[in-house]
Protein backbone atom coordinates (compact mmCIF):
# COMPACT_ATOMS: atom_id res chain seq x y z
CA UNK A 1 0.00 0.00 0.00
CA UNK A 2 1.39 3.09 -1.31
CA UNK A 3 1.03 6.03 0.79
CA UNK A 4 0.62 9.91 -0.94
CA UNK A 5 2.83 12.37 -0.34
CA UNK A 6 2.42 14.60 2.40
CA UNK A 7 1.12 17.95 1.15
CA UNK A 8 0.83 20.69 3.30
CA UNK A 9 -1.58 23.23 2.49
CA UNK A 10 -1.71 26.12 3.78
CA UNK A 11 -4.65 28.71 3.75
CA UNK A 12 -4.28 31.81 2.90
CA UNK A 13 -5.15 34.14 5.47
CA UNK A 14 -7.60 36.81 4.32
CA UNK A 15 -6.07 39.96 3.73
CA UNK A 16 -7.62 43.27 5.17
CA UNK A 17 -9.47 45.07 2.82
CA UNK A 18 -9.24 49.16 2.61
CA UNK A 19 -11.54 50.49 3.87
CA UNK A 20 -14.21 52.75 1.71
CA UNK A 21 -13.74 55.86 1.52
CA UNK A 22 -16.48 58.28 1.34
CA UNK A 23 -17.27 58.48 -2.26
CA UNK A 24 -20.75 61.08 -2.75
CA UNK A 25 -21.57 59.61 -5.97
CA UNK A 26 -22.72 56.64 -4.19
CA UNK A 27 -24.78 58.78 -1.45
CA UNK A 28 -28.20 58.81 -2.20
CA UNK A 29 -30.16 61.91 -1.34
CA UNK A 30 -32.78 61.11 1.24
CA UNK A 31 -35.87 61.34 0.12
CA UNK A 32 -37.88 64.83 0.48
CA UNK A 33 -40.78 65.11 2.90
CA UNK A 34 -44.08 65.97 0.57
CA UNK A 35 -44.69 69.19 0.85
CA UNK A 36 -48.00 70.07 2.38
CA UNK A 37 -50.79 72.31 -0.05
CA UNK A 38 -51.55 75.39 1.29
CA UNK A 39 -54.98 75.22 3.19
CA UNK A 40 -56.91 78.07 1.23
CA UNK A 41 -58.40 80.45 3.45
CA UNK A 42 -62.50 80.96 3.18
CA UNK A 43 -62.90 84.62 3.57
CA UNK A 44 -66.31 85.01 4.94
CA UNK A 45 -68.92 86.92 2.77
CA UNK A 46 -69.50 90.06 4.70
CA UNK A 47 -65.75 91.07 5.29
CA UNK A 48 -64.93 90.59 1.40
CA UNK A 49 -67.77 92.87 0.52
CA UNK A 50 -66.40 95.40 2.80
CA UNK A 51 -62.85 95.18 1.67
CA UNK A 52 -64.22 95.42 -1.92
CA UNK A 53 -66.57 98.61 -1.31
CA UNK A 54 -63.34 100.16 0.69
CA UNK A 55 -61.24 99.58 -2.39
CA UNK A 56 -63.30 101.00 -4.52
CA UNK A 57 -64.19 103.89 -2.35
CA UNK A 58 -60.36 104.44 -2.86
CA UNK A 59 -60.31 104.46 -6.19
CA UNK A 60 -62.85 107.14 -6.63
CA UNK A 61 -61.27 109.05 -4.40
CA UNK A 62 -57.67 108.88 -6.00
CA UNK A 63 -59.31 109.35 -9.33
CA UNK A 64 -61.64 112.90 -8.02
CA UNK A 65 -57.94 114.08 -6.54
CA UNK A 66 -55.97 112.75 -9.79
CA UNK A 67 -58.62 114.73 -11.76
CA UNK A 68 -58.53 118.42 -10.30
CA UNK A 69 -56.07 121.06 -11.76
CA UNK A 70 -54.83 123.55 -8.99
CA UNK A 71 -56.40 126.70 -9.65
CA UNK A 72 -54.89 129.43 -10.75
CA UNK A 73 -54.69 132.89 -9.13
CA UNK A 74 -56.93 134.43 -12.21
CA UNK A 75 -59.18 131.48 -11.74
CA UNK A 76 -59.86 132.56 -8.16
CA UNK A 77 -62.07 135.15 -7.51
CA UNK A 78 -60.84 137.90 -5.45
CA UNK A 79 -63.32 140.08 -3.11
CA UNK A 80 -61.99 143.43 -2.25
CA UNK A 81 -63.19 145.36 1.13
CA UNK A 82 -65.44 148.39 0.24
CA UNK A 83 -63.24 150.46 2.46
CA UNK A 84 -60.37 149.63 0.01
CA UNK A 85 -59.91 152.06 -2.66
CA UNK A 86 -59.99 150.94 -6.59
CA UNK A 87 -58.27 152.91 -9.14
CA UNK A 88 -60.34 152.84 -12.31
CA UNK A 89 -58.19 153.76 -15.69
CA UNK A 90 -59.44 156.53 -17.65
CA UNK A 91 -57.62 158.51 -20.83
CA UNK A 92 -56.52 161.34 -18.75
CA UNK A 93 -56.53 160.70 -14.64
CA UNK A 94 -57.31 157.47 -12.27
CA UNK A 95 -61.04 157.85 -10.55
CA UNK A 96 -60.90 156.29 -6.91
CA UNK A 97 -64.05 153.57 -6.20
CA UNK A 98 -65.54 153.37 -2.90
CA UNK A 99 -66.62 157.19 -2.20
CA UNK A 100 -70.59 158.03 -1.50
CA UNK A 101 -72.97 159.00 -3.82
CA UNK A 102 -72.56 162.70 -3.23
CA UNK A 103 -68.88 162.66 -3.37
CA UNK A 104 -69.29 160.79 -7.02
CA UNK A 105 -71.73 163.29 -8.42
CA UNK A 106 -69.70 166.44 -6.90
CA UNK A 107 -66.43 164.94 -8.86
CA UNK A 108 -68.62 164.41 -12.38
CA UNK A 109 -70.14 167.91 -12.18
CA UNK A 110 -66.17 169.37 -11.70
CA UNK A 111 -65.19 167.28 -14.93
CA UNK A 112 -68.05 168.52 -16.67
CA UNK A 113 -66.96 172.09 -16.25
CA UNK A 114 -63.44 171.02 -17.44
CA UNK A 115 -64.86 169.74 -20.41
CA UNK A 116 -63.52 166.33 -19.68
CA UNK A 117 -66.94 164.78 -20.60
CA UNK A 118 -65.92 160.92 -20.71
CA UNK A 119 -64.51 160.72 -16.97
CA UNK A 120 -67.73 163.12 -15.71
CA UNK A 121 -69.99 159.93 -17.09
CA UNK A 122 -67.55 157.48 -15.42
CA UNK A 123 -68.28 159.33 -12.18
CA UNK A 124 -72.11 160.00 -12.68
CA UNK A 125 -72.21 156.03 -13.61
CA UNK A 126 -70.62 155.12 -10.40
CA UNK A 127 -73.29 157.84 -8.44
CA UNK A 128 -76.05 155.51 -10.29
CA UNK A 129 -74.73 152.36 -9.21
CA UNK A 130 -75.41 153.67 -5.76
CA UNK A 131 -78.59 155.46 -6.08
CA UNK A 132 -80.05 154.69 -9.53
CA UNK A 133 -83.20 156.53 -9.09
CA UNK A 134 -81.84 160.10 -9.17
CA UNK A 135 -83.61 161.77 -11.89
CA UNK A 136 -81.28 164.61 -12.12
CA UNK A 137 -78.30 162.68 -12.42
CA UNK A 138 -80.05 161.11 -15.61
CA UNK A 139 -80.37 164.43 -16.70
CA UNK A 140 -77.06 165.50 -16.30
CA UNK A 141 -75.92 161.65 -18.17
CA UNK A 142 -78.49 162.71 -20.86
CA UNK A 143 -76.88 166.12 -21.16
CA UNK A 144 -73.57 164.89 -21.53
CA UNK A 145 -74.19 162.38 -24.28
CA UNK A 146 -76.00 165.35 -26.21
CA UNK A 147 -72.92 167.44 -25.76
CA UNK A 148 -71.37 164.63 -27.31
CA UNK A 149 -73.60 163.93 -30.16
CA UNK A 150 -75.16 160.45 -28.81
CA UNK A 151 -78.50 161.34 -28.94
CA UNK A 152 -80.12 157.77 -28.96
CA UNK A 153 -78.31 157.43 -25.25
CA UNK A 154 -79.44 161.08 -24.46
CA UNK A 155 -82.98 159.77 -24.96
CA UNK A 156 -82.65 156.84 -23.05
CA UNK A 157 -81.47 158.87 -20.23
CA UNK A 158 -84.04 161.59 -20.57
CA UNK A 159 -86.59 158.82 -20.50
CA UNK A 160 -85.31 157.32 -17.31
CA UNK A 161 -85.27 160.47 -15.89
CA UNK A 162 -88.95 160.96 -16.41
CA UNK A 163 -89.97 157.22 -15.44
CA UNK A 164 -88.72 157.75 -11.92
CA UNK A 165 -89.47 161.19 -11.62
CA UNK A 166 -92.62 162.42 -13.58
CA UNK A 167 -92.41 166.07 -12.41
CA UNK A 168 -88.63 166.17 -13.82
CA UNK A 169 -89.74 169.32 -15.86
CA UNK A 170 -91.09 170.53 -19.16
CA UNK A 171 -87.48 170.75 -20.33
CA UNK A 172 -86.69 167.66 -19.35
CA UNK A 173 -89.58 166.45 -21.91
CA UNK A 174 -88.70 168.51 -24.25
CA UNK A 175 -85.21 167.59 -25.00
CA UNK A 176 -86.72 163.82 -25.09
CA UNK A 177 -88.87 164.91 -27.98
CA UNK A 178 -86.84 167.38 -29.88
CA UNK A 179 -83.79 164.31 -30.01
CA UNK A 180 -86.49 162.04 -31.17
CA UNK A 181 -88.11 163.97 -33.77
CA UNK A 182 -85.11 165.87 -34.87
CA UNK A 183 -84.68 164.34 -38.11
CA UNK A 184 -88.59 165.03 -39.27
CA UNK A 185 -88.78 168.61 -37.74
CA UNK A 186 -85.70 169.75 -40.07
CA UNK A 187 -87.31 168.07 -42.80
CA UNK A 188 -90.65 169.56 -41.88
CA UNK A 189 -88.70 173.53 -41.96
CA UNK A 190 -87.17 172.25 -45.14
CA UNK A 191 -90.56 171.50 -47.01
CA UNK A 192 -91.89 174.87 -45.84
CA UNK A 193 -88.44 176.93 -46.88
CA UNK A 194 -89.38 175.25 -50.85
CA UNK A 195 -92.57 176.58 -50.52
CA UNK A 196 -91.32 180.49 -49.16
CA UNK A 197 -92.90 180.02 -46.01
CA UNK A 198 -89.79 181.37 -44.05
CA UNK A 199 -91.30 182.36 -41.10
CA UNK A 200 -92.99 179.04 -39.91
CA UNK A 201 -89.92 177.52 -40.93
CA UNK A 202 -87.81 179.50 -38.48
CA UNK A 203 -90.49 178.81 -35.91
CA UNK A 204 -89.19 175.47 -36.27
CA UNK A 205 -85.97 176.52 -35.50
CA UNK A 206 -86.31 178.36 -33.02
CA UNK A 207 -88.26 175.20 -31.38
CA UNK A 208 -85.07 173.32 -31.67
CA UNK A 209 -82.65 175.52 -30.15
CA UNK A 210 -85.15 176.41 -26.97
CA UNK A 211 -84.66 172.32 -26.53
CA UNK A 212 -81.59 173.32 -24.82
CA UNK A 213 -79.62 170.64 -26.30
CA UNK A 214 -75.74 171.57 -25.74
CA UNK A 215 -74.15 170.14 -29.01
CA UNK A 216 -71.91 171.98 -31.39
CA UNK A 217 -72.59 170.21 -34.80
CA UNK A 218 -76.36 170.55 -34.07
CA UNK A 219 -76.58 174.26 -33.07
CA UNK A 220 -74.48 175.14 -36.10
CA UNK A 221 -76.82 172.82 -38.33
CA UNK A 222 -79.95 174.77 -36.65
CA UNK A 223 -78.44 178.33 -36.22
CA UNK A 224 -77.16 178.27 -40.34
CA UNK A 225 -80.26 177.20 -41.50
CA UNK A 226 -82.07 179.76 -39.62
CA UNK A 227 -79.96 182.45 -41.35
CA UNK A 228 -80.72 181.41 -44.68
CA UNK A 229 -84.00 181.53 -43.91
CA UNK A 230 -83.82 184.97 -42.48
CA UNK A 231 -82.15 186.60 -45.51
CA UNK A 232 -84.74 184.41 -47.45
CA UNK A 233 -86.90 186.43 -45.96
CA UNK A 234 -85.19 189.49 -45.79
CA UNK A 235 -84.50 189.98 -42.42
CA UNK A 236 -80.39 190.23 -43.32
CA UNK A 237 -80.05 192.19 -39.92
CA UNK A 238 -81.50 189.50 -37.69
CA UNK A 239 -79.73 187.24 -39.96
CA UNK A 240 -76.00 189.07 -39.10
CA UNK A 241 -76.24 188.56 -35.45
CA UNK A 242 -76.95 185.00 -35.71
CA UNK A 243 -73.81 184.78 -38.04
CA UNK A 244 -71.87 186.22 -35.15
CA UNK A 245 -73.16 183.69 -32.68
CA UNK A 246 -72.27 180.79 -35.34
CA UNK A 247 -68.80 181.91 -35.00
CA UNK A 248 -68.50 181.88 -31.36
CA UNK A 249 -69.21 178.55 -30.85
Amino acid sequence: MTQEPFTVQWEREPTARPPRTHDPRYEQAPPEPARQQPRKRHMPYAAGFWVSLLIIFIFILVLFLGSGTPRTSAEIPVVTPTIEPIVVITTQQPIIVGKTFEAWKGEGDTLRKQDRNGDALAAYEQALRIRPNASDLWVAEGDLYTTMGNFENAIVCYDRALARDPQAGEEVRNKSTVLKTINSRIEQAELLEKHEDYSAAIGIYDDLLSAGIRNTGFQKRILSAKVYALMRSGRSDEAARVSKVIESL
